[in-house]
Parts: structure tokens; C-alpha cells; sequence
């Protein structure tokens, strides 16, 4: 078990990025997911980060997901089906956190598609799976980056989330080596 001595709670910004409003994702937008995530894939291959690999997701997946309710997107004005932004907030995860005692949000799939970078998207997906945690009742958010991305980590410490060691697992014949992060949320 995973263990962080606790940040103390920041205030709750709701941030609003500029293509439109982050919604729960439904089921035309998995193939969107997808094809979002192997964008962003092929980028971050390109430049030598190894954090994710295009094929990673499957839409049969992520449609299932979307049925449990855990991701949430921005779907582009001109196309619906064009995820612009994505979010996939868990309640459990124990292949990297194992089990824990303290009932939490896990944040995944945090992806932005390059056209809105600096617009505040990317923090604007964080607040928002912060809110659903809230709304679930828990106050605490969990994730975790790739220990070979400092500027991703340092980019969630600049949201108040606090390092808590790193990880290590294994999936689909690729072995992953992260940082795990929290934050504790005010529930009030």
C-alpha cells in the first residue's frame, strides 16, 4: 500500500477551457477517445517520450468505460464525434495504487489535443475530475505520470498535487515506471 502524508487542501477553481464544456462522454465519443489518445501517442513517440504508444486503447474498451460512467470529454463544435479533451476518473486502481483503506478518486486518460494547448484545458480536466470525486463523497484524488516526464509532474504539483513515491507495473508487454501523486479535496 501506497502511502502520502497529506497537502493541505487548496480551494476549488472551476475552470472553463475555450472550446466548450467538459460533459460526460457517451457512446459515440470511445472511436474519439481512441483516436485522440494515438495522436497524442504518436507526438510524445516523436519526441522521444515513451509515456504512451498509439494502439494502447481499444474502442470496445473505452465504449465500456464510457457506459460505467468514467470518462468525460470536450467534443469539438464542428464534430461531436471528435474528442477534443478527455478525462477518465476511476474509484479504484489497484494495479498501481494497490488497495487502499482511504476511499479516492484516480485520475487516467488525461489528454488535451495539441490545437489547445495554453488555452487551460489541461487544468481545467483536472478541477473537473476533482469536482466528480467530490461529488462521489471521497476527498482525495490519486494519479500518477511517467517518471521520465518531470515537466508533467511538476505540472500536477502546480495544481497541489503531492508526490508519493513511484511504481512500478506491468501491461500489454510494456513495463511502466511512475510517479504516484494526491491531493486532498475540501469537501464543503
Amino acid at each position: 500500500m501506497l502511502v502520502c502524508v497529506p497537502d493541505s487542501p487548496d480551494s476549488f477553481e472551476e475552470l472553463q477551457p475555450t472550446p466548450g464544456p467538459i460533459i460526460p462522454a457517451r457512446e459515440e465519443h470511445a472511436q474519439g477517445i481512441v483516436d485522440l489518445r494515438n495522436r497524442i501517442a504518436r507526438w510524445l513517440q516523436g519526441r522521444g517520450i515513451d509515456q504512451w504508444r498509439e494502439g494502447e486503447f481499444d474502442p470496445r474498451d473505452v465504449s465500456e468505460e464510457i457506459g460505467r460512467g468514467e470518462w468525460s470529454v470536450i467534443e469539438s463544435p464542428e464534430d461531436p464525434t471528435v474528442v477534443l479533451a478527455s478525462v477518465q476518473v476511476l474509484w479504484e486502481d489497484l494495479r498501481i495504487w494497490g488497495k487502499q483503506e482511504e476511499p479516492a478518486g484516480y485520475v487516467h486518460g488525461v489528454a488535451v489535443d495539441r490545437s489547445l494547448r495554453s488555452t487551460g484545458t489541461g487544468p481545467a480536466l483536472i478541477r473537473h475530475a476533482e469536482k466528480v470525486t467530490r461529488d462521489s463523497g471521497r476527498s482525495v484524488v490519486r494519479l500518477d505520470c511517467d517518471v521520465n516526464s518531470p515537466r508533467l509532474a511538476e505540472f500536477y504539483q502546480g495544481l497541489g498535487y503531492l508526490p508519493c513515491g513511484t511504481q512500478d507495473f506491468y501491461v500489454a508487454h510494456q513495463d511502466f515506471h511512475v510517479t504516484v501523486l494526491r491531493h486532498e479535496l475540501r469537501l464543503n
